[in-house]
């Protein structure tokens, strides 16, 4: 019941920067509690930093995502970073086709291309 509160919650914030410190205060609790994010955890987290637009923290998310030893960026990761870079206040187009090409040659632990695997949101 208290992941669909948080849910509700979320849906409710309107302010990004708002929804980008809640999101990451959370993911802390997580974590602060013992349980071990997964790939959809850190899509939350690079979803509300697309919606603020804070392209390095994005990257940073998603440093720590393929820095895990059993998680690998999906096809959802790879599009909130293409939306966290062309939000970002230093948007440009040779930062989107940074990330597009990086997502376009990716390749998993398995071989698979950028979001090949499970498919975990």
């Amino acid at each position: 019941e208290r992941v669909s509160n948080f849910s509700r919650d979320i849906a409710n914030i309107n302010d990004a920067k708002t929804l980008l410190v809640k999101v990451f205060l959370v993911f802390q609790e997580m974590r602060d509690a013992g349980a071990k994010p997964d790939t959809a955890c850190y899509n939350v987290l690079l979803g509300a930093c697309a919606r603020a637009g804070d392209f390095t923290r994005a990257r940073d998310v998603l440093n720590k995502l393929m820095d895990s030893d059993d998680l690998e960026p999906t096809h959802v990761s790879w599009r909130e970073m293409l939306r966290a870079a062309s939000r970002s206040k230093t948007a440009s187009s040779h930062l989107v086709e940074q990330v597009w090409n990086e997502a376009s040659s990716y390749r998993g632990s398995n071989g698979d291309r950028a979001g090949g695997g499970s498919g975990s949101s």
